[in-house]
């Protein structure tokens, strides 16, 4: 009935959200990683700058 398809269609939408979601926060860790080699790379080429 239409009811039952309207909960597949929300509990495959979760599924896909949630896939989405963990890719992001994969995406996110790399992001933060890479930040954090940059901010050391400046800190070294300030301190060659003194």
């Amino acid at each position: 009935n239409a009811l039952n398809i309207v909960k597949n269609d929300l509990i495959a939408k979760v599924d896909e959200l949630s896939s989405e979601q963990e890719v992001l926060r994969e995406e996110l860790e790399t992001v933060k990683q890479s930040k954090t080699k940059v901010d050391q790379k400046v800190k070294e080429l300030e301190e060659e700058l003194k």
